[in-house]
């Protein structure tokens, strides 16, 4: 498994499947989110309605997409409490659980402090064990 690290926009992600960490109502609150959706031509937010996903803390959802740098993407629900290294762990190791389906993974997290990447490459290391 090769790690890197980009600081590319999500529109330019390009990857089979990117994973996305989802606060509670964060589909409709966050920035960044709002603004990948929009390139997306609304897609995350219908896919969401659809399915009843609002991010809590265990909920995921796939969405397939036909336009943009990902051909998938991984909502991952983070609930609403504090985003640290426990949960950058166990949000990595859950999408990149999907690396035998999919050959390149990009996992967005919502912090860029040391703690947080370290933790979020131990957890996508352990996901991808096979």
């Amino acid at each position: 498994m090769k790690v890197t690290l980009s600081t590319d926009a999500l529109p330019k992600v390009r990857a089979d499947l990117l994973a996305l960490g989802v606060r509670a109502g964060g589909l409709s609150s966050d920035k960044t989110l709002k603004a990948f959706d929009k390139s997306l031509g609304g897609a995350l937010v219908a896919a969401a309605k659809l399915e009843d996903f609002s991010g809590k803390s265990g909920e995921v959802l796939k969405v397939a997409l036909s336009r943009g740098g990902a051909k998938n993407v991984l909502l991952v629900g983070l609930g609403d409490g504090a985003f640290g290294e426990k949960e950058a762990r166990a949000f990595a190791a859950r999408a990149s659980g999907a690396s035998a389906k999919y050959g390149v993974i990009a996992i967005a997290l919502p912090s860029d402090e040391d703690p947080i990447l370290r933790a979020a490459t131990e957890g996508a290391l352990t996901g991808a064990y096979r």
